[in-house]
């Protein structure tokens, strides 16, 4: 169940209060909040729908009184949403059905609505006078979180006044909150094109506030980069697989995996469908990546089946180029064999786990080294490869993983991934 909370309040500019009131509309007509609550000290307010209560109040709303009320109207599993007049949503709230919220709380920066109609995320202007750049790190005009929430004592400010914002992050924060901004999965739309403003910079707040929280995504992607299906099927059994990316359904031979993937990272897969060609098995593969495979897409040549690929593609770059990631990589333990084995995956996988971009976004790296039975006669020089890689690498986690292929084949038991890939698991947390 969905509920918002907002104060109205009339504007003596009859054009501002329009824009309020069509933000106050659109909401209404989004038809996702099961229940609107609109506080105001005005009885000139005409707004008649069931979802609808307005409730009258005798001064101006603060933080505080705002999350009494909350606490008050809403149950403990509601997703309670706060926002200023001029905020209004669309279906991206949809994303926290799914989402754990619990002991966080959202803080969401805002897309100004341009003249035609577009939007564009809040920025720093150009002659910031901290230098500062980017989308903003000190502004949000909406508050997101679960049930009833804990009350900090000293949030008797106002809503709108300067710096509100920044100052109720820190006191939640202080009360152990997660506060985090997921302005770039959830959207809200600022309405003011008018530019009326009814504040003034001696209003702003004075006491301790935060003023840097960085936008981000609600949760991290997980993309499988190989060598086979397997970390795709470990990733869909987990419930952490998001859309699909190239490499989820290719056989590659393992020798040749890492050093494939930092060749097509590298040159944005351009050569990825240069003259394809068949084995007499009937397989494809690109001229460039002669031990790579479209193992399941025997029609790769035709163009339908390419832009199916073509699309992964831009997804998984886009993203390797803009958010944090988790790749999932697969080894399977007779990989190891010498010495020279374990310094040829030491030398490909460090040429793509210290790439500026992969630093940059930081992005992590899980491997995991897969038996079919529970001990292996290269078992040692498994084990010097895990010591030699986490020494050295605080971007990546190794672990050992059994299938036990004689009793639950390819896939492994799927009922024990939970426990298999804990460590993968809490990654997504």
């Amino acid at each position: 169940m969905y509920n918002l909370f907002l104060e109205y309040f009339e504007n003596s500019n009859k054009a501002r209060d329009d824009e309020v009131l069509k933000a106050i509309h659109n909401n209404i007509a989004l038809n996702l909040f099961d229940k609107i609550y609109i506080f105001t000290e005005s009885l000139t307010i005409n707004i008649f729908n069931p979802n609808v209560e307005i409730i009258k109040i005798n001064e101006r709303m603060t933080f505080k009184k705002m999350f009494e009320y909350i606490n008050e109207l809403s149950g403990n599993d509601h997703i309670n949403v706060i926002c200023n007049n001029d905020i209004y949503f669309d279906n991206t709230l949809l994303k926290l059905k799914d989402y754990d919220l619990n002991n966080k709380f959202l803080a969401l920066l805002r897309r100004n609505v341009l003249e035609d109609g577009t939007s564009e995320l809040f920025e720093f202007d150009k002659n910031d006078c901290f230098n500062r750049v980017g989308h903003r790190t000190d502004s949000q005009d909406a508050w997101i979180f679960k049930g009833h929430i804990k009350v900090p004592h000293n949030a008797n400010f106002y809503f709108g006044i300067l710096g509100c914002d920044n100052r109720i992050i820190f006191l939640m924060e202080e009360l152990g909150y997660n506060v985090l901004n997921p302005c770039y999965d959830i959207y809200i739309y600022h309405l003011h094109l008018t530019n009326v403003r009814n504040y003034n910079q001696s209003d702003r707040i004075r006491e301790q506030c935060n003023y840097d929280l960085k936008p981000s995504y609600l949760s991290l992607k997980f993309y499988s980069i190989g060598n086979d299906c397997n970390p795709t099927v470990v990733l869909h059994h987990l419930k952490l697989k998001g859309e699909s990316g190239p490499f989820d359904t290719l056989l590659i031979d393992h020798i040749q995996c890492i050093d494939y993937v930092n060749k097509l990272i590298d040159n944005n897969f351009s050569d990825f469908f240069y003259e394809l060609k068949k084995r007499e098995d009937g397989k494809i593969y690109p001229n460039n990546y002669p031990n790579l495979l479209f193992w399941h897409d025997d029609n790769i040549m035709q163009d339908t089946e390419k832009e199916k690929y073509y699309r992964r593609i831009k997804r998984f770059m886009n993203d390797y180029n803009s958010r944090k990631c988790v790749f999932v990589y697969n080894i399977t333990d007779d990989s190891f064999k010498t010495t020279e084995d374990i310094n040829h995956y030491h030398n490909n996988i460090k040429t793509l786990i210290t790439k500026e971009q992969f630093i940059k976004q930081k992005h992590f790296l899980f491997i995991y080294i897969r038996y079919d039975k529970e001990t292996s006669i290269y078992e040692n020089n498994c084990q010097q490869f895990i010591k030699l890689m986490k020494s050295e690498f605080n971007n990546i986690d190794i672990i050992k993983y059994c299938r036990y292929y004689d009793k639950y084949g390819l896939w492994g038991n799927i009922h024990n991934y939970k426990t298999d890939f804990s460590n993968l698991l809490k990654l997504a947390n």
